[in-house]
C-alpha cells in the first residue's frame, strides 16, 4: 500500500513499543535485552537495506537470480551461530529468513507473468495500492481473504509437520517422541525451511491466484 512515510513510522514505533512493554510487562525480558535487541536490528538494517536496495533491481533484470534465493537462504541458515544446547532462536531464525527469501521468489516469479507488482514496475510509477475510501464491502472481503488464506495456509503447515516429524525421522533410524525431534537441528531446521518457503509461496503466488479463480477480487483499502 501507499503509505505516508510519517503515519508509517508512528504505527511502528507504536507497534514495536507495545511489543516491548508487553514483554518486559511479563518479565520475559529485561530494559537491557530491550536496549540491547533494539540496538542490534538497527545496525544490522543499517548495513542490510543498501545490500537489498542493490538487490532489488536482479529480482526483474536477472533470470538466475530465481535459483540462487534458494542457496542463499540456506548458507544464512547454515551460518547461524551455533551454542552448545538447542534455542528456539534458530529454528525462528530459520522460518524468518525462508518465508523472506520465498516471498522475494513469488515476487519474482509474478513479474514474469507481468501481474500488477510488475507492469508497475516497467512503467516506472509508484508501487503498491492507493488508500481510498473503507467501506463495509472492502472490510468483509479483507476477513473473507484473511480467513480463506489461513484455511488454505493450514494443510501445508500439518502436511510438513506430519512429513518431517513422523515419516522422515523413522526412515533414519529415529524414534524419538515428538517433543524430542522437535529439538535435533537436522529434523527441526528443514522442516522450519520447507515449511515457511511454502508459506512464503503461497502468500505472494498460490493463494492470491486461488482468490482471482472463485472471484474474489483484489481489495484495497
Amino acid at each position: 500500500y501507499q503509505v505516508s512515510l510519517l503515519p508509517a513510522l508512528m504505527l511502528a514505533t507504536l507497534w514495536c513499543v507495545s511489543i516491548c512493554v508487553s514483554r518486559v510487562y511479563l518479565g520475559v525480558h529485561s530494559l537491557w535485552d530491550i536496549f540491547t535487541g533494539v540496538t542490534i536490528s538497527v545496525s544490522i538494517l543499517l548495513l542490510v537495506e543498501p545490500v537489498l536496495n542493490l538487490c532489488d533491481p536482479l529480482l526483474f533484470a536477472q533470470p538466475w537470480y530465481l535459483s540462487v534465493l534458494p542457496l542463499i537462504g540456506v548458507l544464512l541458515v547454515k551460518m547461524y551461530p551455533r551454542v552448545e544446547w538447542w534455542s528456539m532462536d534458530v529454528g525462528d531464525t530459520t522460518a524468518i529468513v525462508a518465508s523472506g527469501l520465498s516471498m522475494v521468489m513469488g515476487s519474482f516469479l509474478n513479474s514474469l507473468n507481468h501481474t500488477y507488482f510488475a507492469r508497475h514496475m516497467v512503467a516506472g510509477e509508484s508501487l503498491g495500492y492507493a488508500i481510498g475510501s473503507i467501506t463495509v464491502e472492502k472490510i468483509g472481503l479483507s476477513v473473507l481473504r484473511a480467513v480463506l488464506g489461513v484455511l488454505i495456509l493450514i494443510p501445508i503447515r500439518f502436511t510438513s509437520k506430519f512429513l518431517f516429524y513422523r515419516i522422515i525421522p523413522p526412515l533414519f533410524g529415529n524414534q524419538l517422541p515428538m517433543e524430542q525431534i522437535t529439538k535435533v537441528p537436522h529434523y527441526e531446521l528443514p522442516y522450519k525451511f520447507m515449511t515457511y518457503s511454502l508459506i512464503g509461496l503461497s502468500i505472494t503466488l498460490f493463494v492470491p491466484r486461488a482468490f482471482v479463480s472463485i472471484g474474489i477480487p483484489i481489495v484495497s483499502l
